[in-house]
């Protein structure tokens, strides 16, 4: 529907469906002149109001386009056209602005993707550095490993590789013996003594020191009667096993150095001799005896 604002001659094109039945108070956007609209079937179109006869709440303002007429040099309506021609102009923009909005959208986009494509690389750039970092690790450790295996002389002594046996070892794997014997003695204060003597030897590459030894005597049925422990390098004359107590004899071997220090820094293949002494055993039934390294320790 076209309706026309009769102070200014700007025309507008208005639904009719907003329209009341007793009509409806709209402003001109041109002019700001208000009027009232009726609905075609009321048989009026437009009725001019003073704009201090009602409530600017009530009114409908005609923001749409108006419908220009033609307009003469001077006029009024050419005054009209302006109007209309820089609101022609400003919707125009509008348009403008909202056709572009699409490509602002698109330019949001294209910064996004740049975004996620600079993240890209970034996370690109970490996998390589960590990748990088991962092969240097593992170069370092193949390394280490070839030094340590191939080339221990070249390490500090905290970090050269200790022989496996060497770690189970508690001293007694490569000492030896010699010349062992036993026998029995009749010693003046604790009756018969039955005597185990003979050498000991170092088969290390390096030194052993506080060599202990066990010896066990057995019955018929290979039974332990009884053992007894004393460290290599105490010895007793036949006199002395004779004369001396029990007691000294056994304090004797207790002696971890030996006699003279004997039982120190025992150099590879050397020998060092031993005695186990017994007092106390039955006087029938008796086997063997058996003789073992209980212990030692590296020499300094």
């Amino acid at each position: 529907m076209i309706i026309r604002c009769e102070k200014c001659d700007s025309r507008f094109n208005i639904d009719e469906r907003i329209l009341k039945g007793g009509g409806s108070k709209v402003r001109c956007s041109v002019c700001k002149n208000v009027f009232i609209v009726f609905p075609p079937h009321e048989g009026r179109q437009v009725e001019e109001t003073d704009e201090d006869d009602f409530a600017v709440a009530d009114t409908a303002e005609l923001d749409r386009f108006p419908v220009k007429k033609s307009a003469r040099p001077g006029s009024e309506d050419e005054a009209a056209g302006e109007s209309f021609d820089k609101l022609f102009e400003d919707a125009l923009e509008e348009d403008i602005q909202y056709i572009e909005a699409p490509e602002h959208e698109d330019k949001q986009e294209l910064t996004e993707r740049a975004d996620e494509e600079a993240a890209g690389k970034l996370k690109k750039g970490r996998s390589h550095v960590l990748l990088i970092t991962l092969v240097i690790i593992l170069v370092l450790i193949v390394s280490a490993l070839i030094v340590y295996f191939l080339a221990p002389d070249i390490l500090p002594d905290s970090l050269k590789p200790v022989n496996k046996e060497e770690i189970t070892d508690t001293g007694t794997q490569r000492l030896g013996f010699k010349d062992v014997s036993g026998s029995f003695l009749m010693n003046n204060m604790a009756g018969q003594l039955y005597i185990i003597k003979g050498d000991v030897i170092n088969n290390y590459p390096k030194s052993r020191s506080s060599i202990l030894l066990k010896g066990n005597i057995l019955d018929v049925k290979g039974k332990s009667v009884k053992q007894k422990f004393a460290y290599a390098g105490n010895t007793f004359t036949e006199d002395q096993l004779r004369k001396v107590s029990m007691e000294e004899i056994d304090k004797g071997l207790k002696n971890q150095a030996g006699i003279g220090d004997i039982n120190v820094n025992i150099g590879s293949g050397d020998s060092v001799p031993f005695m186990i002494i017994f007092d106390g055993l039955p006087d029938d039934n008796l086997g063997e005896f058996e003789v073992e390294a209980v212990s030692s320790s590296p020499g300094e």
